[in-house]
């Protein structure tokens, strides 16, 4: 489809959903919070699968089969978000994933850095010369909300029952790396999209180094896995 098509149906979503699209934006804002100040609490990382639940459950929804029907792929797409929301809403009582950010460190660091990209991505499409209308932000749009998930994702050790984590990892990449590279910057002008591209090149590096962590008996597992 043409760059016009493509930006015509943000542009539609936008306007048809407002002002949806800024209590999803304080959604993921409070999630985030709830990541950095209450990860060790059973409670917030409950309520943070439950936000992306409710995110991915409204973007494959609302998104794709409601007002994304001129997106080619958009039967696929809306599959591969209800099925992360289907697959958190499971791990809220499953439990088999632990998000925990560090207290210190350099991945602190570069997570609260891309939590911060992450939220400010309409403000990087409004710099870029974009409408208030065409402005993509994180809860009500696919690409910003699953680079928050991969950050989020990136803070999950391995260990045992992790078996959530897999399939979840998969349908993120999926999305996050082929996506930007080949469609959403060449074809439609959307690099704020490099930001989702950054996340999930940065979580699977970040499960690669887990890995091999443990397999070298380095990495201290969580205490859900003791």
């Amino acid at each position: 489809m043409s760059a016009d098509a493509w930006w015509k149906i943000i542009e539609n979503y936008n306007l048809s959903v407002f002002p949806a699209q800024i209590i999803l934006y304080l959604v993921i804002a409070l999630a985030m919070g709830l990541l950095v100040f209450q990860s060790k609490k059973a409670l917030g990382i409950a309520l943070v699968k439950l936000a992306l639940a409710v995110t991915f459950a409204w973007i494959g929804i609302g998104f794709f089969l409601v007002l994304g029907r001129g997106f080619m792929a958009y039967g696929a797409s809306a599959f591969l978000f209800l099925s992360l929301a289907v697959l958190f809403a499971v791990d809220i009582f499953a439990k088999t994933i632990t998000f925990r950010i560090p207290d210190a460190g350099w991945q602190r660091l570069t997570t609260l850095a891309g939590f911060g990209l992450v939220l400010l991505y309409p403000a990087i499409g409004f710099f870029l010369g974009n409408p208030l209308s065409r402005l993509i932000s994180p809860g009500a749009f696919p690409c910003p909300t699953v680079a928050f998930a991969l950050l989020a994702m990136a803070t999950v050790l391995p260990g045992r029952n992790r078996w959530l984590m897999y399939p979840i990892l998969t349908l993120l990449a999926i999305w996050s790396i082929p996506f930007p590279i080949f469609i959403q910057i060449p074809r439609f002008g959307v690099y704020e999209d490099s930001i989702m591209l950054a996340a999930g090149l940065y979580s699977l590096t970040m499960q690669v180094i887990y890995y091999r962590r443990s397999k070298a008996g380095l990495q201290k597992p969580n205490a859900t896995d003791r």
